[in-house]
């Protein structure tokens, strides 16, 4: 699995930690913002930054494929399955690889 992410993410955080829960290997692709033209919200960096966004491989990639630069994103080759939303991806993981009581 893939998970894309960045360490101050709260939403990414709980990701993070039911992969570990569930004792699933990942590859976290690092999407942090890499300059000043990635900071704050789109509106904003539209106004104020002409320049290129998505200064960073991961982020780039992100929003070449998704078409927007948001995480957690996990990509599930297991399955096929790829989504964002921290609630979705856990309640997925859950779904797909919890050992059933």
């Amino acid at each position: 699995m893939e998970l894309f992410s960045f360490e101050t993410s709260p939403y990414a955080k709980s990701v993070r930690l039911r992969l570990c829960e569930l004792e699933l290997p990942y590859r976290l692709r690092n999407t942090a913002k890499g300059a000043w033209s990635d900071m704050g919200p789109a509106f904003f960096r539209d106004r104020l930054f002409n320049g290129p966004r998505n200064t960073t491989r991961n982020r780039t990639w992100l929003n070449e494929h998704t078409g927007a630069v948001q995480v957690p994103y996990l990509i599930d080759p297991n399955t096929g399955v790829a989504m964002y939303e921290s609630a979705d991806i856990v309640a997925y993981l859950d779904n797909t690889y919890a050992l059933a009581s």
